[in-house]
């Protein structure tokens, strides 16, 4: 089975700008790579085209989680052949945890997001492999010692970078991770996601709108 990059984080967290850095250096690499997308709402009118080996996975039902964790088999067999599937999502209710446990999972967060927000996003911090702090030059060193320290409050053995998405620097770091792990063999083992998904709807996500229907 190809081996499996999931690049997920909090909502504009820098999830693109990683992996414009991360293909590049796989492929530089000689690696064949396959990358997909998995959102919840479709790309804007002017968003430009998805460029050759792209998934674009659109599922405006259901979260991304639930999309992922339902298609996910199909995407890895159309991938097949590839040295690396790189797979973005977003984790956005921060309940679910996105990543299976035979991949790679990568963390993007916002180093502007507040000391407080590395307590709120849940399985998808904790269940990690590797954290990604973007917009580093927008806080101090002192900011940047104090946030890793409250991610690390979370996940103990966390691996941390940094990255700056608009320059790229921080980028060769991850790529190097990302790499040793591909050497490694890339994850092996049954696939299934690293912790149980919440009910897969709720309620308020039928398609209704109105208050108290609990109570009906």
């Amino acid at each position: 089975m190809v081996p499996l990059i999931v690049v997920a984080g909090t909502p504009s967290s820098g999830e693109t700008a990683l992996l414009r850095q991360l293909i590049p250096g796989l492929i530089r690499g000689g690696r064949r790579v396959v990358s997909a997308e998995q959102r919840c709402d479709p790309p804007p009118p002017d968003a430009p085209p998805p460029a050759p080996g792209h998934h674009l996975l659109v599922d405006e039902d259901h979260c991304p989680d639930h999309a992922l964790a339902r298609g996910l088999n199909d995407l890895l067999a159309e991938a097949d052949g590839a040295d690396v599937l790189t797979l973005e999502t977003a984790g956005l209710c921060a309940r679910c945890s996105p990543f299976p446990t035979r991949a790679l999972g990568i963390f993007t967060v916002d180093l502007t997001g507040g000391l407080h927000l590395p307590g709120k996003v849940g399985p998808m911090l904790e269940t990690c492999d590797v954290c990604v702090c973007t917009r580093p030059d927008r806080v101090t060193g002192t900011e940047r010692i104090l946030f890793e320290g409250a991610l690390r409050a979370v996940s103990p053995h966390l691996t941390v970078f940094f990255l700056n998405g608009l320059t790229g620097e921080g980028a060769r770091a991850v790529l190097t991770r990302v790499e040793a792990w591909l050497d490694a063999g890339g994850g092996a083992g049954d696939l299934e996601m690293r912790r149980p998904l919440p009910q897969f709807f709720c309620s308020f996500c039928l398609g209704r709108t109105e208050v108290g229907i609990l109570q009906a």
